[in-house]
């Protein structure tokens, strides 16, 4: 089973995904946690240098991946981008689609959940994220076409806390950290509204779980903890039904 964590960068996935992942090893469920990859040259580099072979695993899984992976790349291209940008959104969309086909596969054969902090639902803000406006009919689409992970663990928090995050993290995705916070206001608001089109495809919701990560810190990690005690149990009620 595939547990997909999804939300804008600084909404808290990593956090949480590390959390939910001790919590139901301590359960005694077989977990596996694949997390983000940092942004960085060395990943760059590494998703070029295997986005090739990433997209012959696509290729390789049918019409409905090839479709889904054309058409992220399509709205890639028409983000008012840099060349530099727009190439490096697409090594990484074909990066995350080909791991994340290539995951489904080995779930079909093992008794383990997989939590992911950075899937195929990322493609969505590669393919959104920018200045211009999106629309409903476009997002949907490309989610319809999407192959959804069993899961999926919707982290929401306020866009301003989002931006006072992204904007002091030491490790923000390269390509905002040059970025004013109305910028960053800006791609975050593009996100989250797509993100929110995404929530209501026929098949997503379904399958979702929705956290509300909050603009303060929790009190303690009481707080934080009752959150992943709900996830986990939801989690393992949807794996033995």
């Amino acid at each position: 089973m595939i547990v997909e964590l999804f939300g804008c960068s600084g909404s808290g996935k990593t956090t949480l995904a590390a959390r939910l992942a001790t919590r139901l090893r301590q359960d005694g469920v077989t977990t596996h946690r694949e997390p983000a990859r940092r942004s960085s040259v060395a990943i760059t580099a590494r998703n070029l240098a295997i986005a090739p072979a990433m997209v012959l695993v696509v290729v390789a899984s049918g019409a409905m991946a090839r479709a889904h992976l054309a058409m992220t790349w399509r709205h890639i291209r028409r983000r008012r981008l840099s060349n530099l940008w727009t190439v490096a959104r697409c090594a990484a969309a074909a990066r995350i689609s080909g791991e994340h086909l290539l995951r489904m596969r080995r779930s079909k054969h093992l008794r383990e959940i997989v939590v992911v902090d950075e899937g195929i639902l990322t493609t969505v803000q590669l393919a959104f994220t920018g200045d211009t406006q999106v629309s409903e009919s476009e997002v949907r689409a490309l989610a319809e076409l999407m192959p959804l992970p069993d899961i999926v663990v919707w982290v929401r928090s306020p866009i301003s806390a989002i931006v006072d995050r992204t904007s002091t993290r030491l490790d923000a995705p390269r390509e905002m950290r040059t970025l004013t916070k109305t910028e960053l206001w800006t791609r975050t608001q593009t996100a989250q509204g797509a993100y929110g089109i995404v929530a209501e495809v026929p098949g997503v919701g379904d399958r979702m779980i929705q956290i509300w990560n909050p603009s303060e810190e929790p009190e303690s990690d009481e707080e934080l903890n009752r959150t992943v005690d709900r996830v986990a149990l939801e989690i393992q009620q949807r794996m033995s039904a």
